[in-house]
């Protein structure tokens, strides 16, 4: 898991801005359809939306509940988020968004994008706190 992030880290670093036909809204409705079923509590379908492979790692919306609740909680339950920008990568499209907690904290979450039989799925995130911002 740590080499995926460490090559995903890399790939960011790498992006280019993303081509004017990239479709950037289909890409940020699945991220915010996921975000507001997480906030719903509505797991079945925020696990609808992860990619195949990120279906077969945890196995079951429960599980799959479990560790955003535990790795990524600034997700389960944001005071906000914005959509930054969408970046191509070798390893297709990244969508960075910014989250902020409900204690003033902001956090980027970069989001590797897969099409999945003509159908955005999302397959990874990597989340970084910004240090001394918030409270």
């Amino acid at each position: 898991m740590r080499q995926f992030l460490s090559i995903l880290l890399i790939l960011l670093a790498a992006g280019l801005p993303v081509r004017a036909d990239e479709p950037a809204d289909t890409i940020q409705s699945v991220i915010s359809a996921q975000v507001e079923a997480l906030r719903a509590n509505d797991l079945t379908a925020a696990f609808a939306y992860a990619s195949p492979f990120i279906q077969s790692k945890f196995g079951t919306p429960e599980n799959f509940g479990r560790i955003v609740a535990t790795g990524y909680p600034v997700i389960l339950r944001p005071a906000g988020y914005d959509m930054l920008g969408l970046v191509d990568t070798s390893g297709g499209p990244v969508q960075n968004v910014m989250f902020q907690d409900r204690g003033g904290r902001l956090f980027e979450a970069a989001y590797q994008m897969q099409m999945v039989d003509g159908v955005w799925r999302i397959n990874g995130v990597v989340l970084r706190a910004y240090p001394g911002v918030g409270s």
